[in-house]
């Protein structure tokens, strides 16, 4: 899924298969290997990709490298391969862009240097590049003899990838490491066979006794991919007003432009590089796919872009991961995703703004991925979208009523509402006529409630109910005037339980708060509708519906519908809010609600867009 950070590429073969064996290179102390290195750009790949796959370049900065290395690992299997040396490609007296480049893309030529390395006739050589280590565990070397499988899931805390949910970047820069890549095409091929590797197979026979030499001649092709995601947030709709109205008909305005947002629910680490279930998800189809290039989701039909050096045949992007809690269900109130901004608070800091290549207006979101079976709320990446209503003023709503209200006009209504509620106005009825029945009380005795509001923060609000009678002659009661303990308890019990259906809320400041759950996949390689995803049943042609939790057709068409996986951009835009959000930010902890269920209460109109980085696109509307 990941648009390649970075591109190591100018490739010695169109193959990408080094050489190992009895024609590997012989060299004395010393040997050196060469390869191109090129940063992505927005160039759109020779062959078709999915529909939802797009390409921006985003900020300089995402670009930078500051720090790199490569790791070079020896064995007869990349999981196997053992850590022999590393060696660092970036110029102290250059840096990275010496070819003169003032643009964000920039190509770079690398040489390292070998010692003492041979091989064995069944060995090939790996090559692992890391860039904008400093200020992680990756600036320390492995041990010798580690096995690259072992290196490769070290497992790093999500601060380390060099951003932060606030989208600012650290000095060291976003650390980047492998790509897995595909030798066969994906999309609308099955990748029958397909061999995903992270770590590069290096040409050892063009092992050189000189830099020129090998500069000249480079060993193969390295993908780079950054190890954080980015989310991003822009509002399109033009909307100036939802349908909710008060008593005088005058309808709730809202100001687009008065929007913010924040990511919850992230995971707190990621691997090294980024791994992928490669045997079990390569066949995975979705005949529903409305584009064709889409419907083997995990591999692209499409080559890396740009391709440099001589074109590459057999390098496709691949577009999944596991998490180091990827088989993690996160239950309870204290399980280990947390709400890395707690929204509940309100802080000020913890917001940002709408879409814009700056800290402040993006987020850098560690990768959180899960199986289909815990693809769920409580599992996944959201963010939290802000609202400002009513013009920054203090409204109420009352249960499931279609108006808003002044706090005045609030407390009448709630009043209003308890009093038609049978059972209040069965017992009111019976106090009353008690009181009538009393020696010195002129008839009829009518009863009223009055309402107070006494809460003060968002969300429900506590509000005190008081009965009171008067009679012809206005004297008036009070519910302690009624001796008979069985017709006073009577009242006050309709009146509670009638509180519990009609609950006022308040949206403190005009605030209201929408969750939005980031999709991966999304309705294009996952299709679906509210009662699940229409897709063929295999060996039929009968149209039926599957649910994301089907145990026989969950992972097969829906795995990945909902994700972040690193070097991906997910732009969400706001297309559309046609009805009012929560009073507060909704929670997500321990929530159980299956991502193929709609929430019926609001909705968000939203298109998730994934960007070199891939773009996934979500249009959201409340």
């Amino acid at each position: 899924m990941a648009a390649a950070g970075l591109l190591l590429v100018s490739c010695a073969s169109d193959d990408g298969v080094a050489s190992g064996g009895s024609d590997s290179a012989s060299f004395g102390t010393v040997g050196y290997i060469g390869f191109s290195v090129q940063l992505p750009n927005a160039t759109t790949p020779s062959l078709p990709t999915r529909s939802n796959d797009e390409y921006n370049d985003g900020a300089a900065e995402e670009y930078a490298v500051k720090s790199g290395k490569v790791l070079f690992f020896k064995g007869g299997n990349e999981a196997t391969a053992k850590f022999i040396q590393a060696q660092n490609i970036i110029d102290p007296t250059t840096g990275w862009n010496n070819d003169g480049s003032t643009k964000v893309t920039s190509t770079k030529t690398a040489v390292a240097k070998l010692d003492n390395v041979t091989f064995d006739p069944a060995e090939f050589l790996f090559a692992y590049v890391v860039l904008n280590y400093e200020g992680t565990a990756l600036a320390t070397n492995p041990a010798a003899n580690t096995p690259f499988e072992d290196y490769s899931k070290q497992v790093l805390a999500a601060a380390q990838t060099g951003g932060s949910l606030e989208g600012a970047i650290s000095s060291n820069g976003l650390l980047m490491t492998n790509a897995p890549i595909s030798d066969k095409q994906g999309g609308s091929v099955k990748p029958e066979g397909a061999n995903i590797t992270l770590a590069a197979v290096l040409d050892n026979s063009l092992i050189k006794p000189t830099k020129a030499e090998a500069e000249a001649a480079p060993a193969g092709c390295i993908y780079v991919e950054r190890a954080t995601a980015k989310v991003t947030l822009e509002v399109t709709a033009t909307a100036t007003q939802i349908d909710m109205v008060d008593e005088s008909s005058n309808k709730l305005a809202l100001s687009t432009g008065d929007i913010a947002w924040q990511i919850i629910n992230t995971e707190s680490n990621f691997y090294n590089g980024r791994q992928a279930n490669v045997d079990a998800w390569l066949p995975y189809i979705n005949p529903g796919a409305t584009n064709d290039n889409s419907k083997y989701r995990f591999v692209s039909n499409a080559l890396f872009s740009p391709q440099v050096g001589g074109t590459h045949k057999d390098a496709y992007r691949t577009y999944f991961a596991m998490d180091p809690a990827y088989t993690t269900d996160y239950t309870g109130a204290s399980a280990a995703l947390t709400l890395n901004k707690p929204v509940a608070t309100d802080a000020a800091e913890n917001w940002l703004s709408p879409y814009a290549e700056e800290a402040g207006k993006r987020a850098y979101v560690p990768e959180n991925t899960f199986p289909t079976q815990y693809q769920t709320s409580r599992n996944t990446t959201q963010a939290t979208i802000r609202v400002k209503f009513n013009n920054g003023t203090d409204f109420y709503t009352i249960s499931n009523d279609a108006l808003y209200y002044t706090k005045a006009n609030a407390q009448n209504k709630v009043a209003a509402k308890l009093m038609a509620d049978y059972e209040v106005n069965q017992k009111m009825t019976a106090a009353a006529t008690w009181l009538a029945g009393q020696t010195g009380v002129t008839a009829p005795v009518t009863g009223s409630l009055t309402v107070e509001i006494t809460g003060t923060e968002a969300g429900e609000v506590a509000y005190t109910v008081t009965p009171s009678f008067t009679d012809g002659a206005s004297v008036n009661y009070t519910l302690a005037d009624i001796t008979d303990g069985t017709v006073s308890s009577a009242v006050t019990t309709a009146i509670t339980t009638a509180q519990g259906d009609n609950v006022v809320n308040l949206y403190k400041d005009g605030y209201a708060y929408y969750n939005v759950r980031i999709k991966h996949f999304g309705d294009v390689e996952t299709p679906w509708s509210p009662s699940g995803a229409y897709v063929t049943k295999p060996g039929t042609t009968t149209e039926q519906i599957y649910k994301v939790s089907d145990a026989n057709y969950g992972d097969n068409y829906f795995l990945g519908r909902y994700s972040i996986v690193r070097d991906n951009w997910y732009k969400l835009s706001i297309t559309g809010i046609t009805k009012l959000g929560s009073a507060t930010p909704p929670t997500v902890k321990g929530d159980p609600t299956p991502d193929d269920e709609i929430e019926q209460e609001y909705y968000i109109s939203a298109h998730v867009h994934i960007l070199p980085w891939v773009i996934r696109n979500q249009s959201i509307s409340f």
